[in-house]
């Protein structure tokens, strides 16, 4: 008589029972619903993330255009033939700088605008002729370019060296001059990520140099 050399196997298939396979679908699921998880989680944070820096690049653009120029800004004496003026307000802003275009930097001087309509900021550039120059501003903005889409704010206030104005307008000045300092105010928000989306400010305060 042959003995089983092996006792604890039979010989015997006994193949998976119901409860291996019930556990086993288990794991799984909870492997792929982990799975799923994170997945969702990191495409979340992909677009949050996305979304976060299209608004800081879409307001962080609109500020280092507006310094650029408006730090250059200028003014001449009232009795000056042609005169010119710097024009503000909360929404919009007007006034003569040096335009730099090239790589030499060349200036020239252009009349500048920056407003601010249906969620967007918008700036108009008009070259001023060296030989018939009209620094008068234009009613309208013909030619106007965007500067910065998704813009739910866009405020500018200017400091006179002791308080902040909503206002600001050489016209109506005995002696005109431009403000120390404007600061701008710039909201801007990003498509909807899951019903919300990212909206944020930045101001920044700008010195005037003249």
């Amino acid at each position: 008589m042959k003995r089983n050399i092996f006792p604890g196997n039979s010989g015997e298939n006994k193949g998976i029972t119901l409860i291996e396979l019930v556990v086993a679908m288990m794991i799984f699921a909870i492997v792929m619903f982990s799975a799923v998880f994170v997945f969702k989680e990191s495409l979340r944070r992909f677009r949050k993330s996305a979304g976060e820096k299209k608004v800081y690049c879409e307001a962080t653009d609109v500020l280092n255009y507006i310094e650029k120029y408006i730090s250059a800004a200028m003014c001449s004496d009232k009795n000056a033939s042609p005169g010119i003026d710097f024009i503000g307000e909360k929404n919009i802003v007007r006034f003569v700088a040096p335009f730099y275009e090239g790589k030499q930097q060349e200036s020239d001087l252009a009349k500048f605008a920056f407003y601010f309509i249906d969620d967007t900021v918008k700036v108009s550039v008009i070259r001023v002729s060296r030989r018939n120059p009209d620094f008068a501003f234009p009613e309208s903005f013909s030619g106007a370019q965007t500067l910065g889409e998704n813009i739910s704010l866009f405020e500018m206030e200017y400091y006179d060296g002791s308080d902040w104005k909503s206002s600001w307008d050489t016209k109506e000045m005995e002696e005109p001059s431009l403000p120390e300092s404007m600061k701008v105010s710039v909201r801007a928000y990003s498509e909807k990520i899951e019903g919300k989306r990212i909206e944020k400010t930045f101001t920044r305060t700008i010195k005037i140099v003249w």
